[in-house]
């Protein structure tokens, strides 16, 4: 690994990548801080040598962060190594330019490369755990909404900025209260003592057992469900049309019994 590159004054980077060995394998190396902590770039064909290169690397000492770049990932592998100790993480290309800029940036104003390489460290660990917790979502999409809408759009609607609370807190109450009667209750009792009373706290307004036509026959959902009463009133007036009918809900609702599996 080369040692620290000439500066024209304080602060300065290396004004353009050198082309470097890393082992055996060919790099850039975008930059050189006071030969304390190095960006590499690196393009493979099919497969990043990760481990060939974190070997090279180890024995040279000091921090670095390798860029790992693929012909056709939309995705770049970023690999940290200090000392015997590395991590590797895929990142969004945006993501990894905000890094880069940062990078000369905190150069520039601190002079100290090691704090920029403690904190290129902990801004990918922090991105590394976002990643992850956003794979932990609570919810399966089965491609009724798009995952952009779920996670961007939907966060910015008037509704999902309510306080959620209030209404947390009066349905865990219910569920307390009704969870030993209902222990053994069939469908018909858990709808009457559970399932409306939810329906109604959650603030819609329902019509039951209502007639549909569907592929196969003639289906009842057990829930309509409205956003308010007189919807609900003018739309089930429409006895003999069903699209008018249905048009104005905002879902259907299928009960089933207290503690039914429904994986």
């Amino acid at each position: 690994m080369a040692g620290k590159n000439p500066k024209s004054g304080p602060g300065d980077l290396k004004a353009k990548p050198a082309f470097v060995r890393l082992g055996s394998y060919p790099a850039q190396r975008l930059h050189d801080l006071d030969g304390l902590f190095q960006v590499y770039w690196v393009q493979y064909a099919v497969t990043p040598p990760v481990k060939q290169i974190e070997k090279s690397l180890s024995r040279a000492g000091g921090s670095a962060l390798v860029i790992f770049a693929g012909n056709v990932e939309t995705l770049l592998d970023l690999f940290y190594v200090e000392g015997s100790q590395c991590f590797r993480v895929k990142v969004e290309n945006e993501w990894l330019k905000k890094l880069l800029s940062e990078i000369e940036e905190r150069y520039r104003r601190t002079e100290d490369a090691l704090e920029v390489a403690d904190w290129v460290r902990e801004s990918i660990r922090a991105y590394s755990e976002g990643q992850i917790a956003r794979r932990k979502r609570p919810y399966r999409n089965y491609g009724l909404f798009s995952e952009h809408f779920l996670v961007n759009r939907l966060p910015e609607s008037e509704e999902w900025r309510e306080d959620p609370e209030p209404v947390r807190a009066k349905l865990q109450r219910l569920y307390r209260e009704k969870e030993a009667l209902l222990k053994d209750a069939n469908e018909a009792q858990t709808e009457e003592e559970f399932i409306r009373p939810v329906l109604e706290v959650l603030g819609f307004a329902y019509w039951v057992q209502d007639t549909t036509k569907a592929t196969g026959g003639p289906q009842r959902p057990d829930y309509v469900l409205y956003p308010d009463e007189d919807t609900k009133r003018k739309a089930v007036g429409h006895k003999t049309d069903e699209v008018k009918r249905y048009a104005p809900a905002l879902a259907i609702a299928e009960a089933k019994y207290w503690g039914r599996d429904m994986t």
